[in-house]
């Protein structure tokens, strides 16, 4: 049952997600261009190394969906998100990832102002590695898992 209400959500989510892209009629805000110099995932997608844009649109559910392209134009993945605010702003444009060894996951994306952002899920990997490490712990030291955060700036 539980299952079910998961893959109707992700259904839903997709179909919602996908026509706000097909439409054409979204006004994405000024795309943000950056050079990511390692794969990385999103969602449950991994992206090769490389030049990427990163969309939000401000028209649809609060700036909750984004579309992230390859600067090729072949890969394009829609993602939900939900908002994230700081008191200590970036001052830049900002992703930052969530290292776990030689695996990265898009965790945030922050706007120029540095003081708004746009925050990603977890993935069902990153969840998996974390189940894992804090399984690995138990016999330990009861401790949460050594995660990297790697934050890549845009110059615009």
């Amino acid at each position: 049952m539980k299952n079910q209400v998961i893959r109707a959500l992700a259904t839903i989510s997709f179909l919602v997600a996908m026509t706000i892209v097909t439409t054409g009629s979204a006004q994405a805000q000024s795309a943000i261009r950056v050079n990511i110099p390692f794969n990385f995932t999103v969602g449950n997608k991994t992206l090769p190394a490389g030049r990427y844009s990163v969309n939000r649109f401000a028209e649809y559910a609060s700036d909750t969906v984004v579309l992230i392209s390859s600067a090729d134009g072949h890969t394009k993945l829609v993602c939900l998100t939900y908002a994230a605010h700081s008191l200590d702003p970036k001052g830049k444009v900002t992703l930052i990832f969530h290292r776990y060894g030689d695996q990265n996951f898009l965790y945030q994306v922050w706007s120029a102002d540095g003081s708004t952002g746009r925050v990603f899920a977890k993935s069902r990997s990153e969840r998996e590695i974390n189940r894992r490490a804090r399984e690995a712990a138990r016999d330990v030291v009861r401790k949460e898992p050594a995660v990297e955060t790697v934050s890549v700036t845009v110059d615009q």
